[in-house]
């Protein structure tokens, strides 16, 4: 299956684990990448490979029970034959 983009993933954290999450991420290099959309209400934004989906997903997961993560945006899949 092809997908034709990747998905946002759009949450809020606190302001002070952004730098925090953000590295956890980048330790996943290829499965999505962070950034801060929003500083002041500390509102970020996970661009997330398709095929990685459900990875990602246990990831944003696993975090959310070490500190505050709640996902308050996601894209549908969309894919091409």
């Amino acid at each position: 299956m092809k997908y034709k983009k990747t998905i946002k993933i759009i949450a809020r954290v606190k302001k002070k684990d952004i730098m925090y999450i953000n590295s956890i991420i980048e330790a996943y290099e290829g499965t999505m990448v962070m950034r801060t959309i929003d500083p002041k209400e500390a509102t970020v934004e996970f661009d997330v490979s398709p095929y990685f989906f459900s990875e990602a997903v246990k990831i944003l997961s696993e975090i959310s029970k070490e500190t505050f993560l709640e996902i308050i945006h996601k894209d549908k899949i969309e894919s091409y034959e």
